[in-house]
Formats: structure tokens, sequence, C-alpha cells
């Protein structure tokens, strides 16, 4: 059910088990998702293209986050923090 004049602006259907959490980097250019499949995902906000897997974790992720730099943060079930630099902002 939507609130009251909301809408879905795109969708993309995950072929991984699942997800912990979704985050938008505040420039709204690049979304992460933090994967049961022990992945961080990245996508095109807009569109919902994938970007990249980013593969380094040996257990579930659980959370992504954006540093204000555009920095990318991943926690596991490892016990493991992960740090990433990718697709800076223009």
């Amino acid at each position: 059910m939507l609130a009251m004049g909301a809408s879905v602006r795109g969708t993309h259907e995950l072929t991984n088990p699942g997800i912990s959490d979704v985050k938008i980097r505040p420039d709204r250019k690049i979304l992460a998702t933090a994967g049961w499949d022990h992945r961080v995902r990245v996508f095109h906000w807009r569109t919902m293209k994938p970007l990249a897997m980013l593969a380094f974790h040996s257990a579930v992720v659980h959370c992504v986050a954006f540093a204000a730099d555009g920095l990318l943060a991943a926690g596991s079930r490892d016990h493991r923090i992960s740090i990433w630099s990718l697709y800076p902002r223009s």
C-alpha cells in the first residue's frame, strides 16, 4: 500500500537471496545495497542499472553507508568493515 501522493520511482528485481540495507548517496547518483550473499551492489539511482558488485565479505552484509566525501562503508556479520572509494562525485 502506498501513502497518498507516493509513487514508486524505480525497481530492480534481485536474483540473489536478498538485502539487509539500502542507501542512496546524497547526490542521488548511485545507491548501494547490503546483500545476504556477502556482497555490496551498486546501482545507478535513476535507471537502477547495476554498476558494480563488491565482493569482500565472508558473511551477510548488514549495512551500508555513504560518507559526505563519497566513500562507501559496509558492515558484515564476518566482524569486518569495508571502506570503498568508487565513482567520485562530479
